[in-house]
């Protein structure tokens, strides 16, 4: 499971290689259960009726962003917001 709490905010390392992986923020947003049922119904006809595993059906629970701006500048909401209406 991501997280028991309505959002998520902290460092990670993406990157295949120790020596080239970027420290990045993952911010996220946990999506009403109306959006998500409808993602994880989007998700079993593109899996061709084939069933989701645990773990996807909870990621689709999720709004998940990947940002290199700072906590100090932009807090998790305005991220969301400004991600919404790019």
């Amino acid at each position: 499971m991501i997280s028991d709490s309505e959002s998520i905010d902290q460092q990670v390392y993406i990157g295949a290689e120790s020596c080239n992986k970027l420290k990045v923020r993952l911010v996220g947003n946990k999506l009403s259960d109306e959006i998500a049922t409808k993602r994880i119904k989007k998700a079993l006809i593109q899996n061709n009726g084939e069933d989701i595993d645990s773990h996807n059906r909870q990621l689709l629970h999720w709004n998940l962003m990947i940002t290199n701006i700072s906590k100090k500048n932009l807090n998790t909401s305005i991220i969301t917001e400004l991600y919404r209406i790019r």
